[in-house]
């Protein structure tokens, strides 16, 4: 006779076997069998690849360029107050200026990428042509407003600062005849330049020769500026360029 011991002995043996049978059961359904139809899914609801190298055109404006520069800067030394070699293409926009040996060649305009609130700048601007006399400005624009500029202009045989402003006649500062020793010198082609801005004061010299000195203009006077080389039309090479600022 089957005591209650024996059948609560089998009972706990149908237990343990049906367990262990329904858990082999539901980790082998985890898996697709041999010979299974079950397939991938589908290209299409795939997570796509994420691109984060897309191009885009680049932007035609100063303006627009110096907004995407502002968000991506080409590099970290562009934020340094001098530069070891300031002819280096990256920190211009030049559109068809070339380099050359220790400088860099072109016509039309050169527009340091850096904004200064007091720079010191000296170059020296050689006329390819050597028969021409090389008549450059250098335009210092407002960089939070790029209708407001002041305009230093080397003539053959005097030199100007003007003010300017979208929609206005240009306003003239000074106006300064060069010394003769300055402009009847041998070499006309080869002008050697200098400017200063101090945030409240401007000088502009030549040779070594001071020309002006005044007020800084309201347009630029403690505010981030921009300077731009103009030579126009005519071709030059801009060489010895000793750049400090911040």
């Amino acid at each position: 006779m089957i005591t209650r011991v024996t059948w609560g002995f089998l009972l706990l043996v149908v237990l343990v076997l049906w367990s262990v049978l329904d858990v082999r059961h539901r980790v082998i359904d985890q898996f697709h069998r041999a010979g299974s139809t079950a397939t991938l899914p589908s290209s299409g609801s795939a997570v796509p690849a994420v691109d984060t190298h897309e191009i885009s055109d680049e932007p035609e404006t100063f303006a627009e360029h110096d907004a995407v520069e502002a968000k991506r800067p080409i590099d970290r030394e562009l934020s340094a107050t001098s530069w070891r070699n300031p002819f280096e293409l990256k920190w211009w926009r030049a559109p068809g200026w070339i380099a050359v040996t220790e400088g860099m060649q072109g016509s039309g305009t050169a527009r340091f990428r850096k904004a200064f609130v007091r720079v010191s700048l000296s170059l020296v601007v050689e006329a390819v042509d050597e028969t021409i006399v090389p008549q450059p400005s250098i335009r210092l624009e407002n960089a939070d407003d790029g209708d407001l500029a002041v305009v230093v202009h080397w003539d053959q045989d005097l030199v100007t600062v003007w003010r300017e402003r979208k929609g206005h006649a240009p306003r003239k500062i000074r106006e300064t005849p060069l010394p003769e020793t300055v402009s009847r010198r041998g070499d006309q082609h080869r002008r050697q330049l200098q400017l200063i801005a101090t945030g409240n004061r401007l000088i502009v010299a030549e040779s070594g020769r001071r020309l002006v000195f005044c007020d800084q203009p309201s347009e630029i006077s403690g505010r981030p500026f921009r300077f731009t080389l103009n030579t126009v039309d005519q071709e030059v090479r801009l060489r010895d360029l000793r750049l400090d600022g911040e």
